[in-house]
């Protein structure tokens, strides 16, 4: 028995199409399944890397803004990787991308937090909101400062966001001499 989930979890396109073929008439079903932690193929193919997949799931019917267990949307997982192109496709699909986590954050406020500049463009070219707030009251700018990404930081400064908005509530950064 092929699984789709597994297919997607290790980027097995053909193995992955050959799950939505034989699901035919099923296929919107199989593309919701999801995994323990509410995860769908979706969410499994984009946090294991295999953003190729995403187009082909997409066609199937997968839903671009399901939320796994933790609000997380597949557009919020390929925001915090290097997934440019799973990241278009969610945004020509359509993605929601003010669905929030069961942190407050959005897609944004995820590309931030990991440092990734071409998705904060997309993510801004797609008309992604600057000034956003978490549950903590952080928006995207707090998120790249307090991770120490600097080039996020400077991008989203150059794009008009304002370090006085928010709660500021920044991490401490450790330093070796706190040890």
């Amino acid at each position: 028995m092929f699984d789709l989930l597994y297919a997607c979890a290790v980027g097995d396109e053909a193995t992955a199409a050959h799950c939505l073929r034989r699901a035919a008439s099923g296929c919107l079903r199989e593309v919701a399944r999801t995994c323990g932690r509410g995860r769908s193929p979706l969410h499994v193919a984009i946090l294991g890397g295999n953003g190729h997949l995403v187009p082909l799931l997409l066609r199937a019917g997968a839903a671009c803004d399901a939320q796994d267990r933790d609000g997380v949307t597949a557009a919020m997982f390929a925001a915090q990787r290097e997934l440019p192109d799973a990241l278009a496709a969610l945004i020509s699909a359509g993605a929601n991308l003010q669905l929030r986590a069961r942190d407050g954050s959005v897609a944004l406020h995820c590309a931030a937090r990991s440092g990734n500049t071409a998705a904060i463009t997309q993510l801004l070219q797609a008309g992604c909101p600057l000034h956003t707030v978490d549950l903590l009251g952080n928006t995207p700018l707090h998120e790249a400062c307090g991770n120490g990404h600097v080039e996020a930081a400077h991008l989203l400064l150059q794009a008009g966001a304002s370090a006085n908005s928010g709660a500021c509530a920044m991490r401490r950064v450790s330093s070796p001499s706190d040890a």
